[in-house]
């Protein structure tokens, strides 16, 4: 269990380490909603729907205008559990009510790939850098772990 809890924190800090390389790497830009909808569909080898809210944005970028866009992280349910870290539907309808076509967000765009974006700051509807529930897992297979360790400490005098 401790081994399965290092390599979980060590998903964790490569997680971390691709959003740092985001956040301070790629360049801003202003860009403007053109479509943005909630979108229902299968997950490949499965029959469960996830649902996700899809963005089609226009930018500039090294003097072109760019056609990106961004996609929330899945959803599926209703409404957020507590100890969930995917969004709510409810809560993607909310984001998508709330940016109309001609919103204007900022967005990093990756520089070898423009149409390539997350939105700045990212809303947590688009976090996929977000590690809490990474760490949660982490630090609960290490408890787990540190347990299992002393009881066998334990039973073995």
């Amino acid at each position: 269990m401790i081994v399965a809890s290092a390599l979980v924190a060590f998903g964790a800090a490569a997680t971390w380490w691709q959003g740092y390389q985001v956040r301070t790497r790629w360049p801003a830009a202003s860009a403007t909603i053109q479509r943005c909808d909630v979108k229902s569909h299968k997950r490949r080898n499965s029959n469960l729907l996830v649902w996700a809210a899809d963005c089609a944005i226009t930018f500039q970028a090294k003097g072109e205008t760019v056609k990106g866009g961004i996609n929330s992280l899945g959803a599926y349910y209703e409404h957020r559990p507590k100890s969930w870290g995917n969004p709510g539907i409810d809560e993607l309808r909310a984001w998508v009510a709330a940016h109309p076509p001609g919103t204007v967000l900022t967005v990093h765009y990756n520089p070898e790939w423009p149409p390539q974006t997350e939105p700045v700051p990212p809303d947590p509807i688009f976090d996929r850098y977000s590690n809490t529930l990474t760490l949660r897992i982490a630090g609960i297979a290490a408890a787990i772990g540190i347990g299992l360790l002393v009881i066998a400490l334990a039973v073995g005098r």
